[in-house]
């Protein structure tokens, strides 16, 4: 997912309409799709992380930011399976195009 990409400098909250282009790295991280450039987030827990749960963010605005709140729902039955806290977004930039 990284390679060919470059890392730049962290941000407290990314531009962020888009829910569908978020996606859950188990146990890991949280990475927003921007295009050329992806954002990844790793919480302080990661644990509750599954790449098969849905996010619900409550967000207020066009952004997403660091401390923010975010809800792991389970995609079958529908209860909550965990809460995490942002940290900050480190883009990676792809290079060559």
């Amino acid at each position: 997912m990284l390679e060919g990409r470059i890392a730049g400098e962290p941000k407290s909250c990314i531009p962020a309409s888009l829910n569908d282009r978020m996606k859950i790295i188990d146990r890991t991280a949280i990475v927003y799709d921007a295009g050329r450039t992806i954002y990844v987030a790793r919480p302080e827990n990661p644990q509750s992380l599954d790449n098969d749960d849905i996010l619900v963010i409550n967000k207020y605005g066009g952004q997403i930011c660091k401390q923010d709140i975010i809800h792991t729902v389970d995609r079958s039955l529908g209860f909550t399976t965990g809460v995490v806290f942002l940290g900050d977004f480190v883009p990676y930039t792809r290079q060559g195009d």
